[in-house]
């Protein structure tokens, strides 16, 4: 795929892990990804929002907001694809701790890794101790627990994690850091976390098509770099994505439906997708470095709250 190969050189990323220490006792859902989030948009607002209970859509400031980049800012009018999508996918990604421990002690500590996309990291970092620190204040989970950071380090090129330095800039890596997948005739993908493929804003509840799951990941590339990477656009479906021939060779598949309570829309929020692993069969070695890329970038919807984590493995 000639053409995407553009959209995945531009784009840079800073993957950033977040360690607390709860002050008072903690009680967190068994998936906090949607917890962690909405703190650190509750937090975002606290700090730059300069119009609090005005709609982001109503605000004149939507353009420059920091929280708006985050949670909110539409397509820009000039983007090529303005008009066949609303919304792009947001800069940024949660992965929650693993593990199914809700209760945090006081004196316990607890974390998330936050991957930060493009142009967005300078932008961020110079505020996110802040932004941290009033997350610790405010609480979250059952009770609105406090914490405090104890820590926030940024991860080099081998994975290692490291103090983010005082002065200068934070580590901008390449997705040509990602582990090469050697892939051949065969590959099995574990879905650690839900994945939402959608259609007509349902999600698709039969196991995952790979032409289906390849157009997803190149639809979420695109965007990625052009949005937020400084990528000329480069629209799949006129390049016409090829049938990749790849079919499923068996699958172990579960529906999981998650769901969280969002203080801000004041209801349930349904994260309903795949769990497990699912073995396809084809020549896979053209789509190695999509699927490289969503390793580390996530597919589907939701992605933001950690979902669409998958892994790939050769067979």
């Amino acid at each position: 795929m000639p053409f995407l190969k553009p959209i995945l050189d531009s784009i840079a990323y800073t993957r950033l892990l977040a360690t607390f220490e709860a002050v008072d006792e903690v009680e967190l859902p068994v998936y906090k990804g949607a917890t962690f989030r909405g703190c650190l948009g509750d937090a975002f607002r606290r700090l730059v929002c300069k119009h609090p209970g005005k709609a982001c859509e109503q605000c004149r400031l939507q353009d420059t907001c920091l929280f708006a980049l985050m949670y909110s800012r539409p397509l820009r009018e000039g983007h090529p694809a303005f008009g066949r999508f609303t919304l792009p996918p947001r800069p940024y990604i949660i992965e929650p701790m693993p593990g199914a421990e809700t209760h945090f002690a006081t004196g316990s500590r607890f974390w998330f890794e936050l991957l930060l996309i493009g142009d967005v990291v300078d932008q961020l970092l110079p505020v996110l101790p802040a932004v941290m620190g009033i997350m610790g204040e405010l609480g979250m989970g059952h009770g609105r627990g406090r914490f405090r950071v104890v820590g926030l380090q940024q991860a080099d090129a081998q994975g290692r994690f490291e103090p983010l330095p005082a002065v200068g800039q934070a580590h901008k890596l390449k997705l040509d850091y990602a582990p090469s997948l050697g892939l051949d005739d065969s590959a099995v993908l574990h879905f650690d976390n839900p994945l939402r493929l959608l259609s007509d804003r349902k999600p698709m509840q039969e196991p995952p098509e790979f032409d289906r799951l390849m157009g997803n990941l190149a639809l979420r590339m695109a965007l990625l770099g052009t949005v937020y990477c400084g990528a000329d656009w480069q629209d799949y479906e006129q390049a016409e994505l090829p049938s990749s021939g790849v079919a499923i060779a068996s699958h172990e598949l579960q529906w999981a439906n998650w769901q969280h309570f969002s203080g801000t829309k004041k209801l349930n929020m349904h994260f309903d997708g795949h769990v497990g692993r699912i073995a396809y069969k084809g020549n896979l070695a053209p789509w190695a470095a999509l699927l490289a890329a969503g390793q580390v970038l996530h597919a589907g919807s939701t992605a933001t709250f950690g979902l669409g984590k998958f892994r790939v493995e050769s067979l």
